[in-house]
């Protein structure tokens, strides 16, 4: 496309908020603030937790030299004006919530995604590519001999496939290769984020095209409720409504369901998913449960949207409205008219004065009790206690987890076997620590360990000389990974 017709449209979007947020002077620290509070939770923030945690963060970064003057609720209320974050009150709840608009879900993982080292080209991409492609060509073709030859194909491959299973030769892919795709699939899903930040903000905009409207129809109160109907249906067909139904059921297809969940538990227990990190294993685990957090929050904002449209009406709210809008109008053209005759600037010779006042009671008053505010007597040198050196080690060993004993405990273990849980290590080396060593073995697990697939009960003493016991998931250390823990600690 030419320049010259390509730049309006340009022009326009530098308006948008995701490009302000990216050209903006201060852009590393509102989008590392907002990545690191409001990207990953699923139904948002609340607003007092939400100013606690972004006034800490303003402050690690004012350490480090960054120039970030203004409060937390002051860079919130400039976030919500320039389209960066969504304020909401759920239903039920005494507090607003804070949640990223679908700008600023873009903008982050665009930057972060500029961070992260890929190739220019995988096989595992392109395959996709390929296979769509193929999917699209055999979907769209009307010819019924050509789909009857690549049907005989279909079969006749599938024939010599059976042929060799039964022979015991099976392909599978290389680890690099699995992990390639794996990393793909991975990249895909982070995408759906920012695309049900989109739908959800394309059903706001219709919910407030639709009120719009309601304020702007003149009819009875049947045709009213006739638009609203036809409004809802009008959600529901768009391009993201029709997108997003479908999907929805999809993932609460029980059969679907089920083959999603049983594909991730056989990915997760092939050798090559070792290799995957401990984010990327915790993702592929929490995939369908995420896919449905975004979607319920999605799909209850429709309802709420089609509920909180219905009583706009039933409760005839809408007319009061109504007048109120044509009240506004009226008395704006009257200015206008007003103001052909007289200067809006001339001087009236009527003083006004201020009607707001703070009315106060005299039960408020509170009389001053000087014993009340007595300066508190002079504080005496004290006699400072004995250093022991022991205490004092104790104290720290109680209050720092103490990971190079872990890792000793460990190793000494995973000498005596290829591989050992985190139980079996608390069996051979009790809790020192109480709690303390519990917490660090299972650190040390999911960093550096592989994941197992059934649950394990862990037993330890706490501190207070009592027995106690959890159940978590199986993490087990193996002995190829013993040198990486000697090489971090």
């Amino acid at each position: 496309m030419k320049a010259s017709i390509s730049y309006p449209g340009f022009q326009r979007l530098r308006a948008a908020p995701l490009w302000k947020l990216l050209a903006a002077a201060n852009a590393p620290a509102i989008i590392a603030i907002l990545a690191e509070h409001l990207y990953e939770a699923d139904h948002g923030m609340r607003a007092s937790e939400f100013y606690a945690r972004v006034d800490r963060s303003l402050e690690e970064l004012r350490a480090t030299g960054v120039d970030m003057p203004s409060t937390a609720r002051e860079y919130a209320s400039q976030w919500l004006a320039q389209g960066l974050l969504e304020r909401t009150l759920p239903y039920g709840s005494d507090e607003e919530v804070y949640s990223l608009t679908s700008a600023s879900v873009d903008a982050v993982r665009f930057v972060t995604g500029m961070g992260r080292p890929r190739a220019e080209a995988t096989e595992s991409r392109l395959q996709l590519v390929i296979t769509a492609l193929d999917g699209l060509e055999e979907d769209t073709d009307a010819d019924v001999e050509r789909r009857e030859h690549r049907l005989i194909e279909e079969q006749s491959r599938i024939r010599r496939e059976l042929e060799a299973v039964g022979r015991g030769e099976v392909k599978v892919l290389d680890k690099d290769t699995a992990l390639e795709r794996t990393r793909e699939i991975l990249t895909l899903f982070s995408g759906l984020v920012g695309d049900f930040h989109r739908v959800r903000d394309s059903f706001e905009a219709l919910n407030a095209d639709l009120r719009r409207r309601i304020m702007e129809c003149s009819g009875s109160r049947g045709d009213v409720l006739e638009d609203v109907f036809a409004g809802l249906d009008l959600i529901r067909l768009s391009p993201a409504g029709r997108t997003f139904f479908a999907f929805w059921r999809l993932l609460n297809d029980p059969v679907e369901s089920a083959r999603f969940e049983e594909a991730i538990d056989a990915v997760l227990s092939r050798d090559f998913a070792r290799d995957l990190t401990v984010e990327e294993r915790r993702m592929l685990r929490t995939m369908r449960r995420n896919l449905l957090e975004r979607g319920g929050d999605v799909h209850d904002t429709t309802k709420r949207l089609a509920q909180g449209l219905r009583n706009f009406v039933e409760s005839r709210q809408y007319l009061e409205e109504h007048r109120l809008n044509r009240l506004l109008t009226e008395a704006m053209r009257a200015g206008i008219d007003a103001a052909d005759e007289q200067s809006p600037v001339r001087r009236t010779g009527i003083e006004l004065s201020r009607t707001g006042f703070t009315p106060r009671s005299a039960g408020q008053m509170v009389l001053w009790d000087p014993v009340t505010y007595a300066p508190p007597p002079p504080v005496e040198d004290g006699t400072p206690p004995p250093l022991d050196l022991s205490a004092v080690g104790e104290r720290i060993a109680r209050s720092e987890i103490n990971i190079r004993e872990l890792r000793e405990n460990v190793a000494d273990v995973l000498s005596r076997k290829d591989q050992a849980s985190v139980g079996e290590v608390l069996e051979a080396h009790p809790a020192k620590q109480g709690l303390g060593s519990v917490v660090g073995l299972m650190e040390l697990a999911l960093r550096h360990g592989i994941p197992g697939s059934g649950t394990e009960s862990l037993k330890w003493t706490g501190l207070d000389g009592r027995e106690r016991s959890a159940t978590v998931n199986q993490l087990f250390f193996v002995k190829d990974k013993i040198d990486e823990l000697t090489r971090i600690y």
